[in-house]
């Protein structure tokens, strides 16, 4: 009984830290409340502590440790003997980090089970179950994960404890109601909530319809009901009021504020945004205050109050910045960003207004820009301890110790060990600066481009063109079809292919294609880009990443990659925090994984399309070719069978040089999905994903070459190409060279053993892939720009 009243002590203090928001001492007090109800074997006791603790979790945004409390909780009522309530509890009481991803619409009040004031009462509840299910179902819908959301609230109707309260009955009921008008099955979705409705007026307080009503107000908005909606609305929000309720009072003045908004009727909305951030801000509700904040910039742009315009899109964007801390995956971070895109669009389009006017240079604008892209990029590579490894020759003369420096202070993890050189970089490395870059950055929104030229000097150049999204679409759509490039495989067939455009057709088109990209997004800054032989990065967005750069041309009929050597990054940050960093080994001394022609994995089904790899005789060739650039003590080949994903895995870490000749294949559905090919095995299918490489340990790697199809293809979000490239970023390495689409076998052969020769002579990635495009592009049968033009590189240029 002591240690019961120890329990109850600890929850006690958990409440009182939660009413201060205190969260941190509210999640350990129940931590050391668990620890002991572990200690007595009560195993309801456990579940209702978890699910307390989820509470928390979720009201600081924590969505998915909220989901690990609760499903725990599920697990301990249940008294699963694989349970480990010990890692649970180490893992949640660390407060670890969550996303939680919202429509672009202001977050609705989903009905959820109260807990009971005492843990005795919540102990003794014979619908525990069904709480716990309907919470891991709003948890699931906050992200939004609407499958398992839907199949959490399908759990709690289907648990017989469920018709001893007709109100979860009710609960469950609405919320699937709003799953439904998330999907467009508007008349399910009413059906549903007026289900819960006839529920709540036969058994429920008068006061529990007021969620219900405002997501049937949501359902009439969607319709285009607005008289129907508004009424609605104001319903809801008189029972808000009686209830005392003011989070969800705050939630419903937002979404009534949505609907003034897209009526246009900006003072209305304006004075409704207001109210629903005067209430959001006194509870506390990020979610609702970003959208509000973001509502009301709205109507203070259309107003013309710039200045205030640009306050409150920035108040937006520092909640988001709040909410961005607490994002651990990278889907979870590019799912979130993408949802808030129209903040930072917003805000931009204010300051490029101003630009374009005069009022102030286009600096604010580009700030804007880099902000809003490559944030989840940076965040997962500050995560990452980048390696130092022991690729130098300890006895050679040529390299004595007194020329490198230790730098494993800088390296959290690593100890000193004087016997060998990890950590060692050179001390010429350390004190070189950094050339300075030009670079090209383009934004594009719904009705313009922004374009950016920025100068080794950091001046900035900017230019708008009245050419939105859809029209960009259009662009690169057609340039791809006249490239002809989704054809052309190295090895690898679709089962079911498009037909080929007739090459007469191409012809015409290309030529005229390539010049007009050139003349409406580089001609109007280019003549402040750098004649020097300075390299220039290019930051593309949206469909821009799918454009070959090199390939555009010059009034005078030149190649755009003729006239600079380019390199693509998501973000200056990102490219600069790659840059600072010191290489893994000079290009001397480097060590050569060289991987070709493995033996060709079964790849399953994705999205319907079904695919067949064929050997690649050509990057056996190609594989071999390069291996010869280099002295045979320096390079590792793995060929044909030896080709395993385990092998790769495993050299990988000793080789800071690593060539991939094989398969690659992108999926835009699934760009995690998306995979290089590698030799199967009795433990493993050979199929190494992007998925794998963001999990994986660590890839200290100066370069890593995706000789193969695709490989830089994705998912195109605001921050960038999301899919194999950026990937390998994540894990580590320094730079990727990739291909933008499905490449020829025997001309990527060519290309790649160019590119080799000039970087061990230069040194420069950039320049080394600028002249093997030259050397290919000279060769009469390679001419053609989808023979030369497929290969990018994306990181430092050294």
């Amino acid at each position: 009984m002591e240690r019961y009243k120890e329990v109850v002590s600890f929850a006690n203090q958990g409440n009182l830290a939660l009413d201060d928001r205190n969260y941190q001492d509210a999640v350990e007090a129940y931590t050391s409340a668990l620890k002991i109800a572990r200690e007595i074997e009560r195993s309801r006791l456990i579940a209702v502590l978890l699910n307390r603790m989820g509470h928390i979790l979720q009201v600081q945004g924590k969505i998915q440790d909220a989901v690990i409390a609760y499903e725990s909780a599920l697990r301990a009522l249940e008294k699963d003997t694989t349970f480990n309530l010990e890692d649970v509890v180490n893992q949640l009481s660390q407060v670890g980090k969550a996303y939680s991803v919202n429509d672009p619409e202001p977050v609705p009040d989903l009905y959820s089970a109260k807990v009971a004031q005492t843990l005795e009462v919540d102990e003794n509840d014979l619908t525990l179950v069904v709480k716990l299910w309907l919470n891991i179902g709003n948890a699931y819908l906050q992200q939004p994960q609407e499958k398992p959301a839907l199949n959490a609230y399908q759990q709690a109707l289907q648990r017989p404890e469920i018709n001893t309260n007709p109100v979860l009955k009710a609960y469950a009921i609405a919320n699937i109601g709003e799953i439904y008008r998330r999907q467009d099955k508007i008349d399910d979705a009413e059906v549903k909530l007026n289900q819960a409705l006839a529920l709540f007026e036969q058994y429920a307080d008068p006061l529990e319809k007021r969620r219900a009503i405002a997501l049937l107000a949501s359902i009439a908005r969607d319709r285009g009901q607005i008289d129907r909606a508004i009424e609605l609305y104001e319903q809801a929000l008189a029972l808000y009021e009686k209830a005392n309720d003011r989070l969800g009072m705050g939630k419903a003045y937002a979404s009534l504020a949505s609907l003034h908004l897209m009526q246009k009727q900006f003072t209305d909305a304006q004075q409704t945004y207001q109210r629903a951030i005067d209430l959001a801000e006194a509870e506390n509700d990020s979610d609702t205050l970003w959208h509000a904040y973001w509502g009301l910039g709205c109507c203070q742009h259309v107003a013309g109050e710039l200045s205030e315009a640009i306050d409150s899109f920035n108040k937006s964007l520092d909640l988001i910045n709040l909410r961005q801390e607490d994002l651990r995956t990278d889907e979870g971070k590019v799912a979130f960003l993408e949802n808030v895109q129209d903040v930072f669009e917003k805000l931009l389009t204010v300051h490029l207004e101003l630009a374009q006017t005069g009022t102030q240079d286009y600096k604010a604008a580009l700030e804007v820009a880099e902000k809003a892209r490559g944030q989840a990029l940076q965040d997962l590579m500050e995560g990452r301890v980048r390696q130092r490894l022991n690729f130098i020759d300890t006895q050679a003369g040529s390299d004595s110790q007194s020329n490198w420096v230790d730098v494993r202070q800088s390296a959290p993890g690593i100890e000193s060990n004087p016997s060998n050189w990890l950590g060692m970089v050179p001390k010429a490395e350390i004190d070189q600066q950094l050339s300075p870059l030009a670079r090209l950055v383009f934004y594009v929104l719904s009705d313009r481009t922004a374009i950016f030229a920025v100068t080794p000097d950091g001046r900035v150049r900017g230019h708008v063109v009245p050419l939105g999204e859809d029209a960009i679409v259009d662009r690169v759509t057609h340039l791809r079809r006249a490239l002809n490039v989704d054809e052309v495989s190295r090895g690898l067939r679709k089962l079911g292919s498009v037909p080929q455009v007739e090459p007469d057709i191409i012809a015409v088109k290309l030529e005229t294609l390539l010049q007009n990209l050139y003349a409406e997004l580089i001609a109007p800054v280019a003549d402040v880009l750098p004649t020097d032989g300075t390299p220039v990065v290019i930051e593309p967005h949206s469909s821009l990443w799918l454009v070959p750069f090199a390939a555009l041309k010059l009034p005078d009929g030149i190649w755009m990659g003729d006239r600079w050597s380019l390199i693509y990054a998501a973000s200056a940050y990102t490219l600069d925090e790659i840059r600072q960093e010191p290489c893994y080994t000079p290009l001397a001394n480097s060590k050569f994984l060289a991987v070709g022609n493995p033996i060709m994995p079964m790849v399953p089904d994705h999205d319907g399309v079904k695919i067949e790899m064929q050997p690649l005789p050509g990057a056996e060739a190609e594989v071999k070719s390069i291996a010869q650039l280099l002295p045979e003590q320096q390079c590792t080949l793995l060929i044909g069978e030896k080709a395993t994903e385990a092998n790769v895995k495993q050299l990988a870490q000793s080789h800071n040089i690593v060539h991939l000749a094989t398969h690659g294949i992108a999926y835009g559905s699934d760009p995690l999905a998306s995979l290089v090919a590698f030799s199967p095995t009795e433990q493993e299918n050979g199929l190494l994903t992007a998925r794998e490489v963001i999990q994986s340990s660590s890839l200290p790697a100066d370069l890593v070459v995706l000789s193969a199809c695709q490989t830089g293809l994705g998912r195109i979000t605001g921050e960038g190409m999301l899919g194999l490239s950026r990937a390998f970023l994540v894990a580590g390495a320094r730079t990727v060279v990739v291909s933008q689409w499905s490449v020829s076998d025997s001309a990527t052969m060519e290309l790649m053993v160019a590119f080799y020769k000039n970087y061990l002579q230069s040194g420069n990635k950039a320049i080394a892939l600028q002249k093997a495009m030259q050397s290919v592009r000279s060769q009469p049968e390679y001419s053609h720009p989808r023979y030369w033009a497929a290969f990018v590189v994306v990181g430092a240029e050294e």
